[in-house]
Parts: C-alpha cells; sequence; structure tokens
C-alpha cells in the first residue's frame, strides 16, 4: 500500500493536472480509506486494503491511458468525425457540442446522442443502442466506399 500511494504522489508531483482527475475518480477515497487502514488495522479494513489492491492493475492502465492523454498531440482528420456522446450535459461540453473535435474533422463532426452517462453507455442496455449506431456508421461509411 504504501508503495502504491508514493506511486500515486509521484505522479500527481510529475503531472499536476492528474491531481484533477484523480479528485474525480474516486482516487481521494482510496487513498483516504488506505491511510485509516493503516493507522487502525483491524480485519476488517485489512480485507477491505486487500480487495482494493484489486484495483492495482487497474491504476496501471489508469496512469497509462493519463500518460498518453498528456503525450497526445492532434492532428488535422481528412474525414468525417463521428462522436457518441450521451444525452446527458456534462460540464465539459456544454458550450462546444463537439466537444472540439470539429477543430480536427475536416469534413465535420457527426454527433450521435446515446442514453445513460459517460460510465453506463457501455452496460446494458444503453450498449445496444451504442452497437446498432455504430453499425448504421459502418454501413454508411461502406456505401460511401
Amino acid at each position: 500500500i504504501a508503495i502504491v500511494k508514493q506511486q500515486i504522489n509521484s505522479s500527481i508531483d510529475r503531472f499536476p493536472n492528474l491531481n484533477k482527475i484523480f479528485r474525480y475518480s474516486g482516487w481521494e477515497w482510496l487513498m483516504r480509506s488506505t491511510q485509516n487502514a493503516t493507522l487502525n488495522p483491524s480485519k476488517e479494513s485489512q480485507l477491505r486494503i486487500l480487495s482494493e489492491l484489486a484495483i492495482v492493475p487497474m491504476l496501471r492502465v489508469f496512469y497509462a491511458n493519463s500518460q498518453a492523454v498528456l503525450d497526445y498531440v492532434p492532428q488535422a482528420y481528412s474525414s468525417r468525425i463521428n462522436l457518441f456522446r450521451t444525452k446527458g450535459r456534462s460540464s465539459m461540453g456544454k458550450d462546444d457540442r463537439s466537444l472540439s473535435w470539429d477543430r480536427l474533422a475536416e469534413c465535420g463532426t457527426e454527433i450521435h446522442h446515446l442514453p445513460g452517462n459517460h460510465l453506463t453507455m457501455l452496460r446494458k442496455p444503453h450498449i445496444q443502442v451504442l452497437a446498432a449506431q455504430l453499425k448504421a456508421c459502418i454501413e454508411k461509411a461502406g456505401n460511401l466506399e
């Protein structure tokens, strides 16, 4: 646990923007619970820590994805972009419906609205809607060729 906490704190120090991501992704809860369990090691807290340690592989993926986001340099795309977003409005996309994809797509952005939210759009029953919309986009692209 101490090693994971040290790695997280090191990542936060090296990448200040990750602090915002951690704050909104439940990492603060994880850090508090590991600290509380370390200070007050009951059988229940030790079991909770063990179950939370299963999260470590996911944290590595999260870190790698965060690093990829920081390293990514967007480039223009010569075709149309299909953007799949949920009907629920986030503060991120209030003013910009295309979430800035229009700046990269030379032929514009087609926005497809999905039920649910960012996390539930990939679960039943919303995944069926996404699958149907993806299928329609693929068929449309095939007909254009």
